[in-house]
């Protein structure tokens, strides 16, 4: 049995257990007392310093109300698709100030054109809640202005209005085809061949036929090339292809210019003709049945090759203007590569662009079994090259062209599934500071075979300070004739002497601006021995 003082003494130490509690939970409650109050208090915000953006664009994000030095995750999501896996879209953290405010940013993806989205913030420790929404402009693409190219070749410039006639409708300017009488030449003879097959190229392919070549179905723009496949199907009116033309050129003022046209049977939709400029390899491979059949890409970056590029004529359903996008290979943020739209900037007097707006436009080598289009049916456009790289891309960038590939699509997402397709044009051609020349080829004339070269710079943002030739390597030996350097110049021609036969030597043009920038560009001379010079002799006998 507990004596009287055991049973006391308990009860003291209750009470006086009890009084230190309390007292401990006044504390906490009194010291904790502001940051509850702050946390009740806040009213938690969030903003974007824009509500729209292009494709291509950063939100700049801030946030106020929060708890001093908490973690506030972050999280933008699409309203219609609220479960979006890709990487753009997961949450990430940032740190409140000693005030409860933050600022972040978010790179407005491509995928979300169009779509309305919502930024969540909360609060990891207060678990107070703000958002905000915005939205990512569809890409609706640059209505450029028709006009004149200012380039070489043509003479004349090229015109740019939506018909195919040289000196039609301004005299004395030039364009794909000869028209009436005037100072205005042409690149295409009157039958669609190239009048300089180096820098023109006329594709064609079949249209309204099963045997018309095209993506398999369910291809995306922006997937590894590897992963597509194609079949011998009809297509689409809307989005099938006969003719694609593209022209390289110069400007007086030594910037590099493309043009490039296309069409499509019908004017029932809208359609996008894409011109992809891959700086690898990209080959059709052939199935056991001969219909079907698959890619090889030599990219190595998903497929293909950083600053690769794509520059896309769009047509409307009923429409009279062009609109046009260029889209850069590059990578995204968090892994693995993508299109991403850089149209904005480019300035707008580095392009031109014009569809057909009437019926009746002609076309002497013909169209869909026609020798007119039918009026928005045909579009083209033109693009000052040297400005894409110096503004959207990087002023001190070369970019050596291996294939082009011409396809159709349905959209401009870099999503969109992809249609009609043109077998890949195989090139070697280069955009950027330096242009060595294409490959050359010749039969042995001797001890030594003589190669003329014609380098050419191509001044961006700053003028060239210095041109130089080297030899990188012989297989029996080269010699370059003096002088093989110049300064302050845009053109340097020299005079190699390449030995024996068969025999290969690399040639480089390494061109230097006044900022720094130094790029080379090389080309290689093969000098063919007896056996292959007579091969190709009969060759030649035989067509």
């Amino acid at each position: 049995m507990k004596s009287a003082k055991s049973i006391g003494e308990n009860r003291s130490k209750t009470v006086i257990w009890r009084m230190a509690r309390l007292c401990l939970v006044l504390c906490v409650a009194v010291c904790l007392r502001p940051l509850l109050a702050c946390a009740a208090d806040s009213v938690p915000a969030v903003k974007t310093d824009k509500a729209d953006y292009p494709p291509g664009d950063t939100a700049r994000i801030s946030g106020t109300g929060f708890l001093p030095g908490e973690q506030v995750e972050c999280q933008v999501l699409r309203l219609d698709s609220p479960f979006d896996p890709n990487v753009e879209h997961q949450p990430w953290l940032v740190t409140a100030d000693a005030i409860g405010n933050f600022q972040t940013t978010w790179f407005v993806t491509s995928d979300a054109a169009g779509a309305t989205l919502e930024l969540t913030a909360v609060g990891q420790a207060s678990s107070l809640v703000a958002s905000v929404t915005f939205t990512d402009s569809p890409t609706t693409g640059f209505v450029p202005p028709v006009g004149t190219a200012p380039i070489i070749v043509p003479a004349g410039g090229f015109g740019i209005e939506g018909d195919l006639q040289a000196n039609t409708p301004g005299v004395g300017i030039g364009d794909w085809i000869p028209g009436p009488a005037g100072a205005g030449e042409s690149v295409l003879d009157l039958a669609g061949n190239p009048v300089h097959p180096a820098i023109t190229f006329h594709l064609l392919d079949a249209f309204d036929s099963g045997l018309d070549d095209n993506f398999g179905g369910g291809d995306k723009v922006d997937e590894d090339p590897n992963t597509w496949g194609w079949i011998k199907n009809p297509v689409g009116d809307k989005v099938d292809i006969n003719n694609a033309l593209i022209h390289f050129t110069t400007a007086p003022n030594g910037h590099q210019w493309i043009v490039i046209a296309g069409d499509r049977r019908s004017d029932n939709g809208d359609a996008y003709i894409d011109f992809e400029f891959l700086q690898n390899s990209l080959t059709v491979t052939t199935n056991a049945d001969g219909i079907s059949g698959g890619f090889v890409s030599g990219g190595p970056d998903g497929g293909r090759t950083v600053n690769d590029f794509i520059l896309t004529v769009a047509l409307t359903s009923g429409g009279t203007t062009a609109s046009y996008f260029v889209e850069q290979w590059a990578a995204k943020v968090g892994g693995g590569f993508d299109y991403f739209d850089v149209t904005s900037k480019i300035p707008t007097n580095s392009v031109f662009a014009a569809v057909n707006a009437v019926d009746g436009t002609l076309v002497s080598f013909g169209a869909f079994g026609r020798t007119t289009y039918l009026k928005n049916t045909f579009a083209e456009a033109a693009v000052d090259v040297t400005e894409m790289l110096k503004t959207a891309f990087n002023p001190c960038t070369i970019i050596g062209i291996k294939t082009i590939l011409v396809k159709t699509k349905q959209s401009q997402s870099p999503t969109a599934n992809i249609s009609d397709l043109i077998t890949p044009l195989q090139v070697d051609l280069t955009i950027g500071l330096a242009q060595a020349g294409a490959a050359q080829t010749k039969c042995r004339q001797g001890d030594s075979t003589a190669f003329t070269l014609d380098g050419t710079a191509h001044p961006g943002t700053s003028p060239i300070a210095s041109m130089a030739w080297s030899i990188v390597s012989s297989t029996a030996g080269a010699t370059l004739d003096a002088p093989s350097s110049c300064t302050s110049c845009t053109t340097l021609p020299a005079t190699v002497h390449v030995n024996g036969g068969p025999a290969t030597a690399i040639l480089r043009l390494t061109v230097t601006d006044t900022a720094g920038c130094s790029k080379h560009d090389d080309v290689v001379l093969t000098v063919n021995g007896p056996t292959a010079c007579s091969a190709m002799a009969a060759t030649k006998a035989s067509r």
